[in-house]
């Protein structure tokens, strides 16, 4: 998880000090992959998802001061929020709305936030949430490394998403490829059921079984593709930080 090193307070509002990572985020390394022509490879796209489920995980288990669970839950694990440095380490940010249950003004019963491709169906109902709702975010990001496309159509508008959240089981994996593995299809398909009681109960669950189902590439691999993939991108930012 991105470290916040410190808060404070200037005329222009308030700020975070955090980590840098040098390197980015997994939407963008997707994206450069596509541009390339040269897909990122399944086992380093899962070491990535598999690192950024241990710091979910974290999250997950984070405790207040007395030893109490915070019971967080992020509600937004999805590809822009999954930092890759070039020393091969993920990370996970972005905790904007992230949600504790015991936090003074929690967001109202009803209000969504979050993207809804990675929204899990209670979540589009505006039900209570719990880790689990984190949980089947992972398993559509799974999906799409995968299956090596979105699971819900971009194009469509948010409206036509949401009812298929809370009325369409999302397709196997090996309706959309026979070569994937029952073992794989398995695992991702139980993140991705409707009901969070047969969910995995926790990210921790279901990394454990991603490592069986799927092996993941090595960091010093992923390292090497961040750098490539990532380098123009890098490049500029540092002549902007020079100048």
């Amino acid at each position: 998880v991105v470290s916040v090193l410190e808060v404070g307070d200037d005329p222009l509002g308030l700020f975070l000090v955090m980590d840098y990572v040098e390197g980015d985020t997994l939407s963008g390394l997707l994206r450069r992959a596509r541009n390339d022509g040269l897909p990122l490879e399944r086992g380093l796209a899962m070491r990535i998802l598999q690192d950024a489920l241990a710091g979910l995980h974290a999250a997950h288990d984070t405790c207040d001061a007395e030893g109490r669970p915070l019971h967080l839950v992020h509600r937004d694990f999805s590809p822009q929020n999954i930092l890759v440095g070039t020393d091969g380490v993920t990370k996970l940010t972005d905790f904007g709305i992230a949600k504790a249950a015991s936090r003074a003004g929690n967001t109202s019963t009803g209000i969504l936030k979050g993207k809804i491709a990675y929204m899990s169906p209670e979540q589009a109902k505006g039900s209570p949430l719990d880790r689990r709702a984190d949980v089947w975010a992972a398993g559509v990001l799974a999906w799409e490394i995968v299956a090596g496309r979105p699971l819900w159509p971009r194009d469509q508008e948010d409206v036509s998403t949401l009812i298929k959240l809370v009325t369409t089981p999302p397709p196997r994996l090996r309706e959309i490829d026979p070569s994937v593995s029952e073992a794989l299809d398995e695992t991702v398909a139980k993140a991705l059921t409707m009901e969070p009681d047969d969910r995995w109960p926790t990210a921790d669950a279901f990394a454990k079984a991603l490592a069986v189902a799927s092996p993941a590439g090595s960091v010093e691999d992923l390292a090497a593709a961040v750098r490539a993939l990532a380098g123009p991108k890098l490049e500029q930012r540092r002549a902007q930080v020079r100048s």
